[in-house]
């Protein structure tokens, strides 16, 4: 009885005087960083808020501020860190952007990526380039939620990758007009393409007989079953 009470005394006393001078760091000597497991991040992404000094070629890192610097990092859906002969390895498995999108906000375009859910995990900095981009205006991200327009065309653009996955490498960008149409632009062709209602099978008939014959107007409107130039 007395010890725990002589316990919970020594509790009290250290919350209320805590003791002064620098915290205990975790501090770790290493020759180096390796990383495995990346797909889409970079290293400085990683290792951007970890704490660490150099004394003789020797990184003497902070091992929890790297913990935690993974840890904060929205792309990051798992991770191992070991210390192993002289060398911190750091073991990632990342979370795959699917979509990429571009909101036009006050003058400015935010890029941002989504994951098959449509989650965010990246904002500002884009990690695929070989994916269509989705740009819209801020009227369709309402309290900063995707718009059931921009939730529709993401989920055309996942069918369209699994239906006709010729077309889908294809295309660069699709941009939502307010007039209810979306402008698309494909890789390495200077026509714009006006397609309604999602005609994405007309569209790929149509861009299969200009690629055959090497015709490429400036603009195209595409519907269901037919499409004009102009």
């Amino acid at each position: 009885m007395r010890k725990a009470f002589l316990n919970t005394a020594m509790m009290i006393f250290a919350i209320m005087f805590p003791a002064v001078g620098k915290s205990h760091e975790a501090l770790v000597d290493a020759k180096r960083i390796e990383v495995k497991g990346l797909r889409y991040l970079n290293e400085n992404e990683l290792f951007e808020q970890m704490r660490y000094t150099m004394d003789k070629g020797i990184m003497k890192i902070n091992i929890d501020s790297l913990k935690e610097a993974i840890a904060k990092n929205p792309m990051v859906y798992s991770s191992q860190l070991r210390v192993v002969n002289g060398g911190v390895v750091v073991e990632i498995v990342e979370k795959e952007p699917v979509y990429v999108c571009v909101v036009e906000k006050k003058g400015e375009s935010i890029p941002f990526e989504l994951d098959k859910d449509f989650r965010l995990i990246s904002v500002r900095t884009i990690h695929r380039t070989d994916v269509p981009i989705v740009v819209f205006k801020e009227l369709n991200m309402p309290k900063g939620q995707l718009s059931k327009r921009v939730i529709s065309i993401l989920k055309k653009i996942a069918n369209l990758q699994r239906e006709c996955a010729p077309l889908y490498r294809e295309i660069s960008e699709i941009a939502l007009r307010d007039d209810g149409l979306c402008e698309i632009r494909l890789r390495g062709r200077k026509t714009k393409c006006i397609v309604r209602d999602f005609s994405f099978s007309t569209l790929a008939r149509i861009v299969s007989v200009f690629d055959g014959n090497k015709f490429y107007p400036d603009a195209l409107y595409v519907s269901h079953g037919f499409g004009v130039i102009k």
